[in-house]
């Protein structure tokens, strides 16, 4: 699977480049990792190892994008107005997944949000739909 991690303000010009992709794309939002490799946010540390697990089992073809978020970036000054939580996106929180439509460029479907990503069956569910 075409796998890429980027910090948050790379993740639109990214997106473009996979405009009109036919591939499916998943956009995954986590935290950054300190220097003791945890994660800032309590919550993507409990969510990260299931998700990863599931992501092992994607197609080849499916593009993932781990986007990783500084706690300066979603929680300080700037974090209400994160571009992310506005239009095309939406995103209230992380951790969060959801799938981007290549050809209209918006979020395809529901954003799984923090509880969602702690549910294997749930992503993987997803997964499976998705690269159907």
């Amino acid at each position: 699977m075409p796998r890429l991690s980027v910090l948050g303000h790379q993740l639109a010009m990214k997106l473009l480049t996979l405009k009109g992709s036919k591939e499916p794309v998943i956009v995954w939002l986590t935290a950054t990792k300190g220097a003791d490799g945890k994660p800032w946010c309590p919550d993507c540390d409990a969510a990260d190892p299931i998700i990863e697990e599931v992501f092992l089992h994607a197609k080849a073809s499916t593009h993932i994008i781990q986007v990783e978020l500084s706690r300066e970036e979603w929680r300080g000054a700037e974090g209400p107005n994160h571009f992310l939580r506005k239009e095309p996106y939406g995103v209230s929180g992380i951790p969060s997944i959801f799938v981007w439509d290549t050809m209209e460029q918006k979020v395809k479907g529901t954003i799984l949000g923090e509880a969602e990503c702690l549910q294997m069956e749930m992503l993987t569910s997803t997964l499976q739909n998705l690269e159907k």
